[in-house]
């Protein structure tokens, strides 16, 4: 999920405590720019300028690591059952966990737990790192260095189009006191 925030860019990922980081926020006063006087207002207020990027980890809970570990394994033993069993239930509501299945490789408490840490998640920073925002023509421009110079195919135009190299987003989309896992926001996704 890609999202401005009042002046900075999130992507987040799920990932449990052994997965690979997501790239995420740029936060943080830019220098000063010579960015247009009325941004769009899609812009959230991401000016062009030096922000310092944040690359972080959404972790559970140490303690249920080892049901974690469990449960991916019987996900790989029975791969083809549980992608099966998945679109079985693919009539689930957006962010509707599956309903137990011993197949899991846990018991129904452990799913519980499980469920339980994946909606309690926490941010853990992994390290930060220098991110330009760049005014190309019309468009916000990103620039990162290293492993995250992938960030360098990330551009946002003046009609709220989000391009990704060869992705497009057509539209922005409002968001209004969203009531998400890290508070409330508010602004275009």
């Amino acid at each position: 999920m890609l999202a401005l925030l009042a002046g900075g860019l999130l992507g987040c990922d799920d990932y449990a405590r052994d997965a690979a980081p997501a790239t995420a926020t740029a936060s943080g006063p830019p220098e000063p720019s010579s960015a247009p006087a009325s941004p769009p207002l899609f812009f959230a207020g991401l000016t062009p300028g030096r922000y310092v990027g944040v690359q972080f980890r959404l972790m559970i809970p140490a303690a249920v690591g080892e049901i974690q570990q469990r449960f991916a394994e019987a996900g790989r033993k029975h791969a083809e059952w549980m992608t099966a069993y998945a679109d079985q239930h693919a009539n689930l509501p957006p962010g509707t966990p599956l309903p137990y299945h011993p197949n899991f490789g846990i018991s129904a408490a452990e799913y519980d737990q499980l469920k339980q840490a994946y909606g309690n998640m926490k941010v853990h920073e992994v390290e930060r790192f220098d991110l330009q925002v760049k005014q190309r023509g019309d468009k916000l421009t990103f620039a990162a260095h290293g492993q995250h110079s992938f960030l360098d195919e990330l551009a946002i135009s003046p009609t709220g189009q989000l391009h990704f190299g060869a992705i497009v987003v057509d539209k922005p989309k409002r968001a209004e006191s969203v009531k998400g896992r890290f508070g409330t926001w508010s602004g275009y996704y």
